[in-house]
């Protein structure tokens, strides 16, 4: 790459070999009577990019464009010539209506839920496809229901009985399904539609329909029908190489990729799979890291992607075509406090970035407030007022939302209507909404996705002659299921390298394929018959995944295409998946093992920038300001020790992660609901003295009155007001018998108390740091001696208050610097479990408490000597992690893996890919990963 002309030289040698490759074929398109229909549309689009390299090499700027169609396009568009020349006599000629995929699912389901007393099924969607694909299959191999007479297989005979009356009813109604779409064209098309010469490419197999079609029909109308397959390149050399899993596999072929590149940025590069769709997301992902490692460093087009992936996803999982069917379910009906978050952080919404932090504010309040669900007039209250906060207010978003509920069309929802005439409601909500957004330009694949999204409800009114009139709940699920459905995948022009399926790989050439995830359960693939037609049957007519037999021997002729498609073929596979072995595919086990390469570890990135890197880490934070108050109380010191970064992301960054409500109030909400009551009971209690007094009736009607006061303060106004109803109905029952339990064990403290502080405020002098915070209970004993009280609703034990940095610290830190409180004599975890109430307490002497021990009795390693040792144990450790917080330690140093489970900060500290990192390091170092 020393000079400008080392690329193009290399592309011109490249573009004749493939001409060579290609020539005889490439030369016929030339011909402007000769049609070229491809296996898929993978080959004719490389078909038509070859031939236009042929041209330019030639000299052409400007050329005819070749006619080369996928079958499915042609006879489609053999069909539309039909209708064409029929025009609007196209019924009165007999000619019928053709039935998309969707038309025909459809189409079969509604003719499987007509028959449910006969044939009942929990999910008549799911069997519509099966039934839909067996029906095809009929028709492809020129079979009829009467080959199935004298099998009774219940899934059989029901298909039998569907299939006449899904036959009936196209007779009825004048449908044509796409499975018997050459069969009808047989009869109807003339000379001067066709070619005068049909190319077949790419094509391993002919159903018995369209080999009938081809070679009889077509031939019979003076159509020369010819077929052609890419030569088989003779210095073809395959090697294959053992990875220890799939992301060592997909990083070797992604390295070797890259490589591949660097050396002659003009190949044509093929990753092919058996289970490409199943591998799409984590090549994808890897695809940018390695073959793209500038992206972390520079702005980059996301549309731009490195590796063009032929494996689509259904439309609805692509954010724009996601949120507006998130905008139509939140107009129309109630929906999860999860998708209201979603709907509030779309950037498809007008306003998305100017109110994107009211909006995320709005989110996370009411999540705090624990509601499952919403309905749309909830929602524009709180879009109105940030539900009762009012930074979190959105008045961009509320005037949007509120002109699609108060359209008139809104007043109509109870009607039926047909599909057309629901998407056409559909769609102007969506442009009340003010969706897809206006405060940001949409970028190419955005574009794209909005486009196909429109094209989804178009195909709506496509559904009117199969489903009729519709409620709203069904034509939004018609929405839903197009979406689902379609396979999208935005244009993002010529990618470097091309990752695709093994049998699209097989009708094309390359300058290097690498062949992953080729073990003997991928490949080949296993018998997967339908399970609507008698497998022996199947069998028979040999039809696909029928028969091991079969695919062995069609993933032979594959394999062998695979293995001699590339001057270099790698195939790969990996030798375990967790604990469980894997082996390598039969097929291609005769190929010699190599090792990965060993410099195959991280992306040349120098390479890609022209200029050296320089890497550093910062775990340093800016220093905190010592005259200011601490943020955060006890909680600051529990995280600066379970990890600093925590404590700097929670208590200097105020990150937070958000909550997920769930069916009922969280164990937050109802540790707090046990606390609340104790603090009522006590404060009317007040000492053992008046707990004695209590009868077990007085006892209990207390604990009635104050857990009653607590829920009642708690119970939701609005529209969730009967669900907390019922919720706060169940949790009287718990809170009642868990307070019985504990005050039952409270009676049995063999030494007077008086409760003296509850939620008792305090101003802690903690190193640098000034603290507040906000004790749960503070008792006095006999001998005028403090004991702090903590109330834990989880598991809790003292042995997280010892060492250099204590998993708990919240009691010593009450028991070592609370000096307004005098003399401290012990610390107790109140643990509030139910089946589990009890203390565990270290005090002077043990018998103050039941299940308290004295610090001399505990088997900590790290304890002092005596109390009051231990309480300047404590201060030493809780000073240096106050200094540590305010000097701005900030270091990803969690103390155990288990300290990250609930942290809930992982997308910030990225610990994970830390941790990966390190694990790749000792692997390195060991010799032997696995």
């Amino acid at each position: 790459m020393e000079n400008g002309q080392y690329p193009i030289a290399r592309k011109v040698a490249r573009a004749q070999r493939i001409m060579n490759a290609y020539q005889a074929l490439l030369q016929s398109v030339g011909d402007t009577q000769t049609l070229v229909v491809t296996v898929n549309r993978r080959l004719a689009r490389h078909l038509h990019e070859r031939y236009a390299q042929m041209r330019q090499i030639q000299g052409d700027s400007v050329w005819e464009t070749p006619r080369i169609l996928p079958q499915n396009a042609w006879l489609e568009t053999l069909w539309r010539e039909l209708e064409e020349r029929d025009g609007i006599q196209a019924q009165a000629v007999g000619l019928p209506l053709l039935l998309n995929a969707s038309r025909e699912s459809l189409a079969w389901e509604g003719v499987i839920a007509a028959h449910q007393s006969r044939y009942p099924l929990l999910k008549p969607a799911v069997a519509a496809r099966g039934v839909m694909r067996a029906w095809g299959l009929l028709r492809q191999w020129r079979r009829s229901l009467d080959d199935l007479t004298g099998y009774d297989e219940p899934d059989v005979l029901a298909f039998r009985f569907w299939a006449a009356e899904f036959d009936a009813l196209c007779a009825e109604r004048g449908w044509l399904p796409s499975a018997a779409l050459a069969d009808e064209l047989a009869g109807r098309i003339t000379p001067p539609m066709l070619p005068k010469r049909l190319i077949l490419a790419g094509f391993d197999q002919l159903t018995p329909q369209m080999q009938g079609f081809y070679f009889e029909t077509l031939t019979a109308l003076g159509v020369v029908v010819e077929t052609w397959r890419a030569d088989a390149l003779a210095d073809a050399q395959a090697r294959c190489i053992p990875c220890s899993g799939l992301e060592a596999e997909l990083r070797a072929a992604l390295q070797w990729t890259r490589r591949t590149l660097l050396d002659n940025p003009a190949a044509r590069i093929g990753i092919a799979a058996p289970n490409l769709p199943a591998i799409a997301e984590p090549l994808r992902r890897l695809s940018w890291e390695i073959l793209r490692p500038h992206s972390r460093y520079e702005g980059v087009d996301p549309a731009d992607a490195p590796l063009n992936i032929s494996a689509g996803r259904p439309l609805s999982d692509y954010p724009a075509a996601h949120d507006a069917l998130l905008g139509l379910r939140l107009c129309f009906g109630d929906a999860s406090i999860a998708r209201v978050g979603a709907f509030l952080r779309s950037p498809f919404l007008p306003g998305g970035l100017r109110e994107a932090e009211r909006r995320a504010l709005l989110d996370a309040r009411l999540r705090r407030l624990g509601r499952r669900a919403m309905r749309p007039d909830g929602l524009l209250r709180a879009l109105s007022d940030g539900a009762g906060f009012a930074p979190a207010s959105c008045p961009q978003l509320h005037e949007r939302f509120g002109a699609a509920l108060q359209a008139e069309e809104m007043g109509g929802l109870r009607q039926t209507r047909r599909p057309s005439a629901w998407a056409g409601v559909f769609s102007r909500t969506l442009a009340r909404l003010g969706w897809p957004g206006d405060d940001r330009s949409l970028d190419s694949a955005e574009h794209q996705t909005v486009t196909a999204w429109g094209q989804c409800l178009s195909a709506m009114g496509a559904l009117d002659d199969v489903s009729g009139a519709v409620d709203l709940h069904t034509a939004l699920s018609q929405l839903t299921r197009l979406a689902n459905e379609r396979d999208f995948q935005p244009d993002g022009g010529l990618a470097q390298a091309q990752a695709m399926g093994l049998l699209e790989a097989a009708g094309e050439q390359f300058d290097a394929l690498w062949i992953v995830g080729m073990i003997d359960e991928a490949w080949p693939p296993p018998p997967d018959p339908n399970p609507y037609l008698p497998l022996t049957l199947q069998r028979q007519w040999e039809m696909p995944r029928a028969s091991a037999a079969r695919e062995r021997d069609y993933a032979e002729v594959i394999t062998q295409r695979l293995l001699t498609c590339a001057p270099q073929v790698v195939v790969s596979w990996s030798v375990s998946e967790e604990d469980r072995p894997l082996r390598v595919s039969p097929l291609v086990a005769h190929l010699a093992l190599e090792d990965a390469d060993a410099d195959a570890d991280a992306p040349d990135v120098e390479r890609y920038l022209g200029a050296p890197l320089e890497s550093f880490e910062d775990m340093q934070a800016p220093a905190f300001d010592a005259q200011l108050n601490a943020p955060g109380g006890a909680g600051l010191f529990q995280s600066q020790s379970q990890c600093p970064f925590q404590a700097f992301a929670r208590y200097r960054l105020r990150a937070e992660s958000l909550e997920e409500p769930g069916s009922g109030p969280d164990a937050r909400r109802r540790g707090q609901f046990a606390h609340r009551a104790l603090d009522r009971f006590w404060r009317v209690t007040r000492d053992s003295a008046g707990l004695a007094a209590l009868n077990d009736v007085a006892l209990l009607e207390r604990i009635v009155v104050c857990v009653g006061e607590v829920l009642a303060e708690s119970l939701e106004s609005g529209e969730d007001a009967a669900w907390w109803e019922a919720v706060t109905d169940l949790e009287r029952g718990r809170l009642i018998h868990l307070l019985r339990n504990w005050l039952d064990g409270e009676r049995q403290r063999m030494e007077p108390f008086t409760v003296t502080g509850l939620e008792l405020p305090l101003t802690l002098q903690v190193g640098p740091l000034n603290v507040r915070a906000r004790l749960d209970r503070v008792d006095r004993l006999d001998g005028d001696e403090a004991l702090v009280i903590d109330y834990k609703t989880g598991l809790s034990s003292p042995a997280g208050w010892f060492g250099p940095r204590p998993a708990d610290p919240q009691l010593p830190l009450y028991a070592a610097f609370a000096h307004e409180l005098g003399p401290i004599c012990g610390a107790a975890f109140g643990q509030l479990r139910p089946g589990n109430e009890r203390f565990q307490a270290i005090l002077t002497h043990s018998d103050a408490i039941p299940g308290g021990k004295a610090l001399e009795q505990t088997q900590y390693s790290e304890r002092a000597e005596s109390w009051q040792a231990q309480l300047q144990a404590w201060r030493d450790v809780l000073i240096r992690l106050a200094d540590a917080f305010a000097s701005g330690a900030a270091a990803v140093d969690p103390i155990k893996p288990s300290a990250c489970l609930y942290c809930g900060l992982q997308t910030l500290c990225r610990v994970d890919q830390l941790r990966g990192a390190d694990a790749a390091s000792a692997e390195q170092e060991d010799g032997d990963g696995v």
